[in-house]
């Protein structure tokens, strides 16, 4: 219900990504549009964004585990590479 409620949202792509992968907050806003490949169908997790006395920071995640890749199903690829190409 909540990702049909969400549709046409400009952060749609980002909850359906959220929603497929089950990513972590901090992994999920540490995202940039070149960790997601979308010829390979993966997203690779490099990063990690929290708040800290109301200041971003970025960081590099708890352990080696935290850096690793995720497959991605071919709607969950379709989805932000149809609202980039929407952008541009």
């Amino acid at each position: 219900m909540f990702l049909r409620a969400a549709i046409g949202h400009r952060l749609f792509p980002a909850c359906w990504l959220a929603a497929d992968t089950g990513m972590r907050r901090s992994e999920h806003l540490g995202l940039r549009w070149t960790d997601i490949d979308f010829d390979k169908a993966r997203v690779s997790i490099n990063r990690g964004r929290v708040a800290i006395v109301y200041e971003l920071c970025e960081s590099r995640g708890k352990t080696a585990n935290s850096r690793r890749s995720i497959d991605l199903d071919p709607v969950t690829v379709d989805v932000p590479a149809a609202w980039q190409s929407q952008q541009h």
